[in-house]
């Protein structure tokens, strides 16, 4: 299912549409719960070039993620 979710934020990418927090934690948290960490980490240095900064949620999932990995 998350890499529906994926599929989907990277069409509305190509259209020009802005994310915002709520739409990074959880393709990040989701993408960590699913042990796909590199996704995850490249996602979240996308939401950093994009001027939007990382929260403690993100990161605690990146982190459980790496854990478990």
């Amino acid at each position: 299912m998350i890499f529906k979710a994926l599929d989907f934020y990277q069409h509305l990418l190509a259209q020009g549409y802005l994310f915002d927090q709520f739409t990074y934690g959880t393709l990040i948290n989701g993408l960590s719960k699913n042990g796909q960490l590199k996704a995850a980490l490249h996602l979240l240095q996308e939401m950093e070039e994009s001027s939007d900064q990382p929260n403690l949620v993100m990161y605690s999932a990146l982190i459980d993620g790496l854990c478990k990995d």
